[in-house]
């Protein structure tokens, strides 16, 4: 009996692609060089310097089409300060700048309490400071009280004196000397103003006489 015939060798083109792809051990080689390709190019990277790979280079930004928008590019940069990267800076969602230095301040005095002995007195120092700066109506010595306090750093209006008003609210730093209200302060005055007048003459009338 002869022995059989030895299998024909065929390439990619000749055969199917199924029957190329399943001959014993190629699945193994593939994959085998597959892992190889994969732990040369994960070496190189490390070895790389991240500077070569634009580390330090800017975000281009581009449209749809791939061309570079000048215009946002530089907008990036003026705002971003001359190109140069800047900490980032983790935002704070639903609170604003006085929300977050009030906590701050609530933070500090409660590590500032932590911080002082268990046992309070009657003649503690700090305690003593804190109701010394209560304000209290009709205290002799509130203007005292008033002047010691610190000097806002807001600012203030520095235009012509405004119109006089009942409180003594002086106006804001954006007034432009305009008087819009309906002119009740002033009848207000005027009408203190005349009834003064007629109680002074009421009594230089009533003590002519004497």
């Amino acid at each position: 009996m002869p022995p059989p015939p030895a299998p024909e060798e065929r390439s990619c083109d000749q055969g199917s692609s199924t029957r190329s792809f399943s001959a014993p051990g190629l699945h193994k080689k593939v994959s085998s060089e597959v892992a190889q390709l994969q732990a040369r190019q994960a070496a190189q990277l490390q070895a790389s310097d991240p500077t070569k790979l634009g580390a330090d280079k800017d975000t281009v930004y581009r449209d749809r089409k791939g061309r570079k928008l000048e215009m946002l590019n530089q907008m990036v940069e003026q705002e971003g300060g001359g190109g140069k990267k800047k900490e980032p800076v983790e935002p704070t969602w639903g609170t604003g700048l006085a929300q977050q230095r009030s906590k701050e301040e609530q933070r500090a005095f409660e590590r500032a309490e932590a911080a002082k002995p268990l046992a309070r007195y009657e003649n503690d120092a700090g305690r003593d400071q804190e109701m010394r700066g209560v304000e209290r109506w009709g205290d002799p010595m509130l203007g005292n009280l008033v002047a010691q306090k610190p000097k806002s750093n807001l600012p203030k209006y520095r235009g012509p004196p405004p119109p006089p008003n009942r409180f003594n609210i002086q106006p804001g730093y954006r007034w432009d000397g305009v008087d819009r209200s309906n002119g009740y302060e002033k009848k207000f005055f005027m009408a203190q103003a005349k009834a003064r007048s007629e109680a002074e003459q009421a009594h230089k009338w009533a003590v002519e006489d004497m």
